[in-house]
């Protein structure tokens, strides 16, 4: 049976859960701004109010696009990675004698 390809940790996606409440804060973020612009028309002179309006009226419409933009990214897997073409390490030397266990209790 073949082995799955590695994933790369950089490459993965986030949980459902996590993604979910990234785009809700992002939600949240851009309607906080759209209530700034319904304020600063009361408070700006000439066409600034206009500018605001216009934030008032788009950042809606940014806001569901922003939010309804799920983390579809595929998984990426590693290239296939030649083994020959790394050393292997030196074996280690292996010192003659016996284990002896000098604490446990022996049943």
């Amino acid at each position: 049976m073949p082995t799955p390809d590695p994933v790369i940790i950089t490459d993965a996606r986030l949980s459902a859960s996590d993604d979910l409440d990234r785009r809700q804060r992002r939600y949240l973020w851009t309607m906080l701004v759209r209530v700034v612009c319904f304020a600063l028309m009361i408070f700006v002179p000439g066409w600034w109010k206009v500018v605001a309006l216009l934030g008032a009226v788009f950042l809606p419409a940014a806001a569901v696009l922003l939010a309804n933009n799920q983390d579809r990214r595929a998984p990426t897997s590693r290239p296939p990675e030649d083994d020959t073409d790394r050393p292997a390490l030196p074996s280690a030397e292996v010192i003659p004698g016996e284990v002896e266990d000098s604490g446990g209790t022996e049943p």
